[in-house]
């Protein structure tokens, strides 16, 4: 894989909110992307839409619904049409091995616009 750019994974505050060495601790490249997913992801659709204009998920209005095939499509449908609106991104791939009333369990891939790649699983535990 090519070395991450600044452009293709971003810098951000750490959602944690710690600080380090007197100054809000930041995360960067794979980090800040797996922040980035899971901030848009567990965020209630348009609840920051003074701020951002689509922003969120409708993720928790399937949780708790049978965990068969069906289910599973919507939810992995939901993901990548709520990832594909962070500018950075061309493509998103995405598996939903499973979910529960409150966690959604997959394996992700992003395609930025310069063609770097980042794979990862993920849990999302959204309330």
């Amino acid at each position: 894989m090519r070395e991450k750019t600044l452009y293709s994974m971003g810098v951000d505050i750490k959602r944690t909110w710690n600080f380090k060495n007197g100054d809000l601790e930041l995360v960067k490249y794979d980090e800040n992307i797996g922040q980035a997913v899971i901030n848009r992801l567990s965020c209630l659709l348009n609840s920051l839409d003074i701020f951002y204009d689509e922003y969120g998920s409708l993720i928790h209005n399937y949780l708790g619904e049978k965990n068969v095939k069906s289910t599973r499509e919507y939810i992995r449908l939901e993901i990548e049409k709520r990832l594909l609106r962070d500018p950075r991104l061309k493509n998103v791939d995405c598996t939903v091995d499973s979910f529960n009333n409150h966690t959604v369990k997959g394996h992700l891939t992003l395609t930025f616009l310069n063609d770097d790649v980042y794979e990862d699983n993920f849990v999302l535990g959204v309330q």
